[in-house]
């Protein structure tokens, strides 16, 4: 007259990308004990194989009931809930499009920008980057037009990308340095000229080029 004690795999929950039609959850299987049979059948509402419930799951919440009877044909249920979690894709965000000073660092992210990054898998997700450089102008090689490319991929095997621009130019113009001079033409007769600037090239510069 006692039923089987029966015990349930514990809940699931699985987090899964937005349409994904079937996940595949193993779970434990079932186990059942009674006092007067050694061997209880236990079934399940899912799968046909009695105690183990292992299979492909929808999205969305299934419970499974498993059922232990006894050879005198009394019985248990216990209830295992699996949840399928759907959650939207990774999505990667490029920073704007930016101009800069052909001096700036364009690989210091802090100065032209950072992506950023949602949805499933974007806290376990790696970034990367590269550089394609093109030169409007070759007479002014400075200023140039970087076309980047961010990557991120995550262990699930998602990969989204993204492109940014940054626009190099030179805004500022150089540093001259000079010295007043005098020169002398020997001859006859001689020319002398003073008080004009002589450009010193060792001190004078440019932030972007020599």
């Amino acid at each position: 007259v006692t039923a089987p004690q029966i015990t349930c795999p514990a809940d699931v929950t699985i987090q899964v990308i937005e349409g994904t039609a079937l996940t595949q959850v193993n779970l434990p299987a079932a186990t059942a004990i009674d006092l007067c049979d050694a061997n209880p059948i236990i079934e399940n509402s899912f799968t046909t194989d009695g105690a183990d419930a292992s299979g492909m799951y929808p999205p969305g919440v299934t419970e499974v009931v498993f059922t232990a009877s006894d050879a005198s044909g009394n019985t248990s249920t216990c209830t295992t809930t699996v949840n399928i979690v759907e959650n939207p894709p990774l999505v990667i965000q490029c920073p704007s499009d930016i101009t800069v000073d052909c001096a700036v660092d364009t690989d210091d992210l802090g100065l032209t920008g950072n992506p950023s990054l949602s949805g499933f898998g974007s806290d376990n997700a790696t970034i990367s980057y590269t550089d394609a450089i093109f030169v409007p102008d070759t007479s002014c090689p400075q200023q140039v037009v970087i076309t980047r490319t961010f990557t991120a991929t995550e262990p699930g095997g998602q990969e989204v990308s993204c492109i940014q621009q940054i626009t190099l130019t030179d805004t500022q113009a150089p540093t001259v340095v000079s010295k007043s001079g005098t020169v002398s033409l020997a001859g006859a007769p001689i020319y002398q000229f003073t008080g004009f600037e002589i450009i010193n090239t060792a001190l004078s510069a440019d932030n972007c080029g020599s």
